[in-house]
């Protein structure tokens, strides 16, 4: 039995999101009960899911007096509903909650979700930070694939493990996917995700294959909906179809589903044919040996070739005449069943000890060194500086 605080920047819906609820109701079967401190504001998915939360804080562009307010309310609370472990998540928050882990003396756990969690550049206070304060002490790292252990060990000096992301499988299990129905691609529409969001919609305009529903929101919508116009002017091959809080709720109005990360994990849990979406373009619809391979890069299309129109049509053609090939749920049942997952978390947090760190200290004495400061303490050239000399001299 353990209460959990997990800090977050951000918590107002998407994969990760939905990979931490997922963790609170495997949980619960311990009765360990979680707490949440974000810079978001209250939504019903937060409140609903944990059993006290703190909105609203200062964390990614806050001032070094900001911060110091941030670290102090977030350890009032920690007393206040006797936390004795903290599991933080990127980006910003990774180092609040190494700080309120060291002042309190609790255990302290951080997942890194990818390569942009690595705050690439050590050149910079997070940069910094979190290679000199987290990778290398005692304290569990824990990474998502094969690809961010690789990078985060790359990094600093550590040893971290892989808890890939996770799904509650369905029961009772649903039968293969009726390849009749339209198709869906679900994701956060932005500068990233639009490259390989405009190429599928390219492939289904281009050969007429299926309608395809998009679901999801984001600073480039409005540009989607400009290029949706251009290429299917009559509106007969795409649709959009704004945000869903729970996509899989949607999945048995379709036969593919479209996209990267959690939305194939979760697709291939509801046994529907699934399809790969990347960054910068469509790769390929995924059989049990192609779910493998792209687990490397936690199913964002790195590292995986993107496939041309015909391969796309011969594809699609061998999915419709043999859909049990491209049926995940078996691999996906032994490789990120929630249970399993969870359980293996649970049997490393009950090793764990407190958390303690020299480094902490001296980022805490330049908070309060830099006194009322109006610029954002992260992008500080003269706090970075400082801390910089200060970890030189401990070398």
């Amino acid at each position: 039995m353990a209460n959990i605080l997990v800090v977050s920047d951000y918590f107002n819906g998407g994969g990760l999101e939905t990979q931490i609820c997922g963790q609170v109701l495997s949980l619960a079967e311990y009765n360990d009960t979680f707490y949440l401190a974000t810079s978001s504001a209250s939504t019903p998915l937060a409140t609903h899911t944990f059993k006290e939360c703190i909105f609203d804080l200062h964390m990614m562009r806050a001032t070094s007096g900001q911060l110091l307010e941030t670290i102090n309310k977030i350890t009032m609370f920690v007393k206040k509903n006797d936390i004795d472990v903290i599991h933080a998540h990127p980006f910003t928050s990774l180092i609040i909650g190494m700080a309120v882990a060291h002042i309190n003396a609790i255990r302290f756990i951080g997942t890194l979700h990818g390569p942009a969690s690595l705050f690439s550049a050590a050149e910079t206070t997070t940069g910094l930070l979190l290679n000199k304060g987290f990778l290398p002490q005692d304290n569990t790292v824990i990474t998502v694939s094969p690809e961010t252990m690789l990078l985060t060990k790359a990094t600093a000096a550590c040893n971290p493990i892989i808890l890939p992301n996770s799904v509650s499988i369905p029961h009772p299990i649903p039968a293969i996917t009726n390849t009749t129905k339209p198709w869906a691609w679900y994701g956060r529409i932005d500068g990233e995700k639009l490259v390989g969001l405009i190429n599928l919609i390219t492939f289904i305009t281009t050969t007429k294959t299926s309608i395809l529903h998009i679901y999801g929101d984001g600073p480039e919508k409005d540009t989607l909906l400009d290029k949706i116009n251009e290429l299917d002017a009559e509106s007969n091959l795409i649709a959009y179809k704004g945000w869903v809080d729970n996509s899989s709720n949607t999945f048995s109005n379709y036969s593919v589903i479209a996209g990267m990360g959690r939305v194939i994990l979760e697709a291939a849990s509801y046994n529907k044919i699934c399809l790969l979406v990347g960054y910068d373009g469509v790769k390929t619809f995924m059989t049990p040996a192609l779910a493998e391979k792209a687990s490397f890069w936690n199913f964002s299309g790195r590292g995986m070739k993107n496939i041309p129109l015909g391969s796309f049509i011969s594809q699609w053609h061998e999915a419709l005449n043999t859909p049990t090939n491209f049926s995940l749920l078996k691999w996906t049942q032994e490789n990120h069943d929630e249970k399993r997952v969870w359980n293996k978390y649970k049997a490393i947090l009950d090793k764990k000890n407190s958390f303690k760190s020299n480094i902490i200290d001296d980022f805490l004495n330049v908070l309060h060194y830099l006194g009322d400061s109006e610029v954002s303490f992260w992008e500080d050239s003269e706090s970075f500086l400082l801390l910089k000399k200060i970890l030189q001299h401990q070398s």
